[in-house]
């Protein structure tokens, strides 16, 4: 048999049993190599495992096999993290539709991949939405800038929202008015089919009216 890599002759010892080189090969077949180097390395230095290092011997074709199925084991581990990630996936779509409740009367789950996965980001930061400035960020993934104010401020301060009158105190205590503006030129940033300037504001309208106070009302208000 001939050697994989440099074998010395004589008794069977740490040095007679050879070391790992770098092999003239392919470089799939390299790293196989490799795979079952590491494994060979575990096994004892004696006779029983003379040949671990020894090509077309029976062990190394035992290592090499394992070696192999190894190497596709940390393939499928990389694959597997890139594709748990919803800004990447495309194995995975249906599950974060799933877990998120898509399709729902905000998001369908048609469209291209980009156009899905965007709306497993939106529905997945619209979890998060607890505070005013919460409302804002979400409503900065789709290029809109808002303004979102409690009731009971627009109420004594009328100017922050032209227009809306809330009636009285306790109306305005349980209102949120959000208030946009969509300059001429703006940009929808995300690749959705809808027509910008009235699409975009439906989806945060119906986004806003999932995840306000449950005793509360939105008002939008275009400035």
């Amino acid at each position: 048999m001939t050697s994989e890599y440099s074998i010395s002759e004589g008794a069977i010892s740490e040095i007679s049993l050879g070391t790992p080189g770098i092999p003239v090969a392919p470089p799939e077949e390299f790293l196989i190599s490799r795979y079952a180097d590491s494994i060979a390395r575990y096994l004892p230095n004696d006779e029983m495992y003379s040949a671990k290092f020894i090509s077309g011997s029976n062990l190394r074709g035992l290592l090499r096999g394992l070696g192999r199925i190894i190497r596709q084991g940390d393939d499928y581990i990389d694959e597997l993290k890139a594709e748990f990630l919803p800004d990447q996936t495309t194995k995975f779509l249906d599950e974060w539709e799933a877990l998120l409740g898509i399709p729902d009367t905000c998001f369908d789950n048609k469209g291209t991949t980009l156009q899905r996965r965007t709306a497993i980001l939106v529905k997945l930061a619209a979890l998060g939405v607890q505070t005013a400035d919460d409302f804002v960020a979400l409503a900065a993934m789709f290029g809109v800038s808002v303004n979102v104010y409690a009731g009971l401020d627009v109420y004594n301060e009328p100017s922050l929202a032209p227009g809306i009158d809330l009636g009285n105190p306790k109306r305005a205590r349980y209102t949120i008015v959000v208030t946009y503006n969509l300059s001429a030129g703006e940009a929808f940033p995300y690749t959705y089919p809808i027509p910008f300037g009235t699409g975009e504001i439906a989806i945060l309208q119906c986004l806003f009216s999932k995840i306000r106070p449950a005793n509360c009302q939105v008002i939008f208000q275009k400035v």
